[in-house]
Protein backbone atom coordinates (compact mmCIF):
# COMPACT_ATOMS: atom_id res chain seq x y z
CA UNK A 1 0.00 0.00 0.00
CA UNK A 2 1.49 3.36 -0.39
CA UNK A 3 2.51 5.23 2.55
CA UNK A 4 0.36 9.06 2.46
CA UNK A 5 3.58 10.64 1.56
CA UNK A 6 3.98 9.17 -1.45
CA UNK A 7 0.36 9.87 -2.69
CA UNK A 8 1.21 13.42 -1.62
CA UNK A 9 4.14 13.37 -3.92
CA UNK A 10 2.12 11.91 -6.13
CA UNK A 11 -0.46 14.76 -6.55
CA UNK A 12 2.26 17.40 -6.44
CA UNK A 13 4.20 15.87 -9.62
CA UNK A 14 0.67 15.61 -11.29
CA UNK A 15 0.22 19.21 -11.03
CA UNK A 16 3.58 20.48 -11.48
CA UNK A 17 3.26 18.49 -14.58
CA UNK A 18 -0.13 19.93 -15.75
CA UNK A 19 1.27 23.03 -15.09
CA UNK A 20 4.46 22.72 -17.30
CA UNK A 21 2.65 21.83 -19.96
CA UNK A 22 -0.25 24.81 -19.59
CA UNK A 23 2.99 27.26 -19.31
CA UNK A 24 4.47 25.38 -22.79
CA UNK A 25 1.20 26.71 -24.71
CA UNK A 26 0.88 30.00 -22.70
CA UNK A 27 3.05 31.89 -22.45
CA UNK A 28 5.80 30.12 -24.47
CA UNK A 29 3.69 29.40 -27.48
CA UNK A 30 2.04 32.40 -27.71
CA UNK A 31 5.03 34.32 -26.72
CA UNK A 32 6.68 32.54 -30.41
CA UNK A 33 3.63 33.47 -32.26
CA UNK A 34 3.29 37.39 -31.05
CA UNK A 35 7.04 37.63 -31.42
CA UNK A 36 7.19 36.33 -35.24
CA UNK A 37 4.14 38.58 -35.53
CA UNK A 38 5.95 41.74 -34.60
CA UNK A 39 8.66 40.77 -36.29
CA UNK A 40 6.30 40.67 -39.59
CA UNK A 41 6.90 44.22 -39.28
CA UNK A 42 10.05 44.30 -40.86
CA UNK A 43 8.98 43.31 -44.12
CA UNK A 44 7.33 46.81 -44.53
CA UNK A 45 10.76 47.88 -44.59
CA UNK A 46 13.64 49.46 -41.12
CA UNK A 47 11.42 52.32 -40.76
CA UNK A 48 8.28 50.46 -39.89
CA UNK A 49 9.96 48.09 -37.84
CA UNK A 50 11.61 50.55 -35.72
CA UNK A 51 8.29 52.77 -35.27
CA UNK A 52 6.69 49.60 -34.10
CA UNK A 53 9.33 48.24 -31.94
CA UNK A 54 10.13 52.20 -29.94
CA UNK A 55 6.26 52.29 -29.57
CA UNK A 56 6.54 49.17 -27.84
CA UNK A 57 9.03 50.49 -25.19
CA UNK A 58 7.06 53.33 -24.35
CA UNK A 59 4.01 51.24 -22.90
CA UNK A 60 4.89 51.89 -19.35
CA UNK A 61 3.47 48.84 -18.46
CA UNK A 62 5.40 46.52 -21.03
CA UNK A 63 8.45 45.91 -18.21
CA UNK A 64 6.52 44.35 -15.79
CA UNK A 65 4.16 42.44 -18.26
CA UNK A 66 7.93 41.17 -19.76
CA UNK A 67 8.81 39.66 -15.66
CA UNK A 68 5.25 38.51 -14.38
CA UNK A 69 3.85 37.00 -17.84
CA UNK A 70 6.76 35.97 -19.89
CA UNK A 71 10.02 35.33 -17.19
CA UNK A 72 8.15 33.73 -14.61
CA UNK A 73 6.20 31.17 -16.49
CA UNK A 74 8.78 30.72 -19.10
CA UNK A 75 11.43 30.26 -16.00
CA UNK A 76 9.41 27.76 -14.70
CA UNK A 77 8.59 25.70 -18.07
CA UNK A 78 12.30 25.64 -17.93
CA UNK A 79 13.49 24.79 -15.09
CA UNK A 80 10.83 21.65 -14.65
CA UNK A 81 11.49 20.70 -18.27
CA UNK A 82 15.21 20.48 -17.29
CA UNK A 83 14.29 18.35 -14.28
CA UNK A 84 12.20 16.16 -16.31
CA UNK A 85 15.22 15.69 -19.03
CA UNK A 86 17.83 14.91 -16.36
CA UNK A 87 15.51 12.57 -14.94
CA UNK A 88 14.81 10.69 -17.91
CA UNK A 89 15.84 8.10 -19.95
CA UNK A 90 16.43 7.25 -23.44
CA UNK A 91 15.55 3.88 -24.95
CA UNK A 92 15.43 4.55 -28.70
CA UNK A 93 18.26 2.33 -28.66
CA UNK A 94 16.02 -0.53 -27.73
CA UNK A 95 12.73 0.54 -29.14
CA UNK A 96 12.91 3.14 -32.19
CA UNK A 97 9.09 3.95 -32.37
CA UNK A 98 8.61 7.27 -33.65
CA UNK A 99 7.01 8.42 -30.03
CA UNK A 100 9.94 7.45 -28.50
CA UNK A 101 12.18 9.72 -30.26
CA UNK A 102 9.63 12.67 -30.15
CA UNK A 103 10.47 12.10 -26.92
CA UNK A 104 13.83 11.97 -27.19
CA UNK A 105 13.78 15.51 -29.94
CA UNK A 106 11.17 17.23 -27.28
CA UNK A 107 14.02 17.25 -24.13
CA UNK A 108 16.77 17.74 -26.66
CA UNK A 109 14.86 21.07 -28.70
CA UNK A 110 13.99 22.11 -25.08
CA UNK A 111 17.52 22.38 -23.67
CA UNK A 112 18.74 23.79 -27.15
CA UNK A 113 15.93 26.65 -27.02
CA UNK A 114 16.47 27.08 -23.58
CA UNK A 115 20.39 28.41 -24.64
CA UNK A 116 18.92 30.14 -27.59
CA UNK A 117 16.67 32.08 -25.29
CA UNK A 118 18.92 33.14 -22.87
CA UNK A 119 21.32 34.25 -25.47
CA UNK A 120 18.88 36.18 -27.71
CA UNK A 121 17.51 37.79 -24.51
CA UNK A 122 21.30 39.05 -23.10
CA UNK A 123 22.11 40.30 -26.02
CA UNK A 124 18.95 42.11 -27.03
CA UNK A 125 16.54 43.02 -24.13
CA UNK A 126 18.97 42.97 -21.40
CA UNK A 127 22.02 44.74 -23.34
CA UNK A 128 19.21 47.32 -24.21
CA UNK A 129 18.62 48.04 -20.69
CA UNK A 130 21.93 48.06 -19.36
CA UNK A 131 23.96 49.36 -22.38
CA UNK A 132 21.23 51.32 -24.18
CA UNK A 133 21.81 48.87 -27.10
CA UNK A 134 19.48 49.75 -29.74
CA UNK A 135 17.17 46.77 -30.45
CA UNK A 136 15.94 48.34 -34.22
CA UNK A 137 15.95 46.45 -37.90
CA UNK A 138 19.90 47.62 -38.35
CA UNK A 139 20.99 46.13 -35.30
CA UNK A 140 19.25 42.93 -35.84
CA UNK A 141 20.14 42.64 -39.70
CA UNK A 142 24.07 43.82 -38.09
CA UNK A 143 23.97 40.39 -35.71
CA UNK A 144 22.38 38.18 -38.54
CA UNK A 145 24.97 39.38 -41.22
CA UNK A 146 27.34 36.74 -39.88
CA UNK A 147 26.80 33.19 -41.08
CA UNK A 148 27.47 31.45 -37.92
CA UNK A 149 25.11 33.85 -35.94
CA UNK A 150 22.61 33.25 -38.51
CA UNK A 151 23.06 30.17 -38.63
CA UNK A 152 22.36 29.80 -34.68
CA UNK A 153 19.32 31.58 -34.88
CA UNK A 154 17.83 29.37 -37.73
CA UNK A 155 18.54 26.12 -35.13
CA UNK A 156 17.37 28.04 -32.41
CA UNK A 157 14.02 29.28 -34.14
CA UNK A 158 13.39 25.25 -35.55
CA UNK A 159 13.73 24.17 -32.09
CA UNK A 160 11.75 26.34 -30.59
CA UNK A 161 9.09 25.29 -33.45
CA UNK A 162 9.11 21.48 -33.30
CA UNK A 163 8.98 21.99 -29.43
CA UNK A 164 6.24 24.02 -29.74
CA UNK A 165 4.39 21.80 -31.84
CA UNK A 166 4.90 18.57 -30.42
CA UNK A 167 4.37 19.99 -26.95
CA UNK A 168 0.98 20.59 -27.94
CA UNK A 169 1.11 17.00 -29.01
CA UNK A 170 1.83 16.45 -25.96
CA UNK A 171 -0.27 18.25 -23.93
CA UNK A 172 -3.53 17.33 -25.44
CA UNK A 173 -2.69 13.66 -24.24
CA UNK A 174 -2.18 15.03 -20.62
CA UNK A 175 -5.16 16.90 -20.53
CA UNK A 176 -7.40 13.83 -21.81
CA UNK A 177 -8.09 15.77 -25.25
CA UNK A 178 -7.07 13.30 -27.29
CA UNK A 179 -7.82 9.77 -25.94
CA UNK A 180 -8.04 7.74 -28.88
CA UNK A 181 -5.34 6.69 -31.34
CA UNK A 182 -7.45 8.11 -34.21
CA UNK A 183 -7.73 11.54 -32.39
CA UNK A 184 -3.92 11.65 -31.69
CA UNK A 185 -3.18 10.78 -35.14
CA UNK A 186 -5.17 13.22 -36.64
CA UNK A 187 -4.08 16.17 -33.79
CA UNK A 188 -0.37 15.08 -34.64
CA UNK A 189 -0.96 15.71 -38.25
CA UNK A 190 -2.29 19.21 -36.93
CA UNK A 191 0.61 19.52 -35.07
CA UNK A 192 2.97 19.06 -38.28
CA UNK A 193 1.42 21.58 -40.12
CA UNK A 194 1.82 24.08 -37.13
CA UNK A 195 5.18 23.30 -37.38
CA UNK A 196 5.74 24.03 -41.28
CA UNK A 197 4.29 27.58 -41.13
CA UNK A 198 5.75 28.13 -37.73
CA UNK A 199 9.51 27.21 -39.32
CA UNK A 200 8.71 29.17 -42.86
CA UNK A 201 7.71 32.26 -40.79
CA UNK A 202 10.52 31.82 -38.49
CA UNK A 203 13.09 31.48 -40.97
CA UNK A 204 11.56 33.61 -43.55
CA UNK A 205 11.50 36.59 -41.08
CA UNK A 206 15.45 35.43 -40.26
CA UNK A 207 16.02 36.04 -43.49
CA UNK A 208 14.37 39.47 -44.18
CA UNK A 209 16.35 40.32 -41.62
CA UNK A 210 19.63 39.41 -43.42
Amino acid sequence: MLSLSAVREGTLNYYLKRLHSLTGLIPVGVFIIVHFTLNTFALGGPERYDHMVHGMHKIPIVPALEVIVLLVPIAYHAIYGLVVTFRATSNVGTYGYNRNWMYLWQRVTGVIVLVFIVQHVLTTRIANIVYGTPMDYAFMAGVLSHPVVFAWYVIGVLAAVFHFGNGLWGMAISWGITGSAGSQKVWRWACNLICVVLAIWGVGLLIVFR
